[in-house]
């Protein structure tokens, strides 16, 4: 081969390669292309958010339901108590007359009615 065959076919070959690399270069980025933000994409934080701040509400509302059942289970407790107590106290001045006969505690009985219909 001549100087200038043998020179023209190294540049030849040395541009081959190139084109060969920029080739798989693009075609590398033509798989995995740069992730771009669009409406398609989803923002995973965003949501924790908003259902983190969903959850917190919704156990603050059951907890206040939970305060106000409570109180209100409480008051009951009392208003028994003390309705127990002022029955004990009216069986005793009822017991308390100077029968020798000793009494049973009021129990509270069912109105029957006499007619089956009815």
């Amino acid at each position: 081969m001549q100087p200038n065959k043998a020179a023209a076919v190294i540049i030849l070959v040395i541009l081959g390669l190139i084109l060969i690399m920029l080739t798989s270069i693009t075609a590398q980025k033509a798989i995995r292309p740069h992730p771009v933000k669009g409406w398609h994409s989803i923002n995973i934080d965003s949501m924790i958010t908003v259902t983190v701040k969903k959850n917190s509400q919704f156990i603050e509302k059951r907890v206040g339901e939970l305060k106000h059942a409570e109180k209100a289970c409480d008051s009951f407790k009392e208003v028994v108590t003390e309705l127990k107590q002022e029955n004990k106290k009216l069986n005793e001045k009822v017991n308390g007359i100077d029968d020798d006969v000793v009494g049973e505690p009021f129990e509270l009985k069912p109105i029957v009615s006499k007619d089956k219909d009815n």
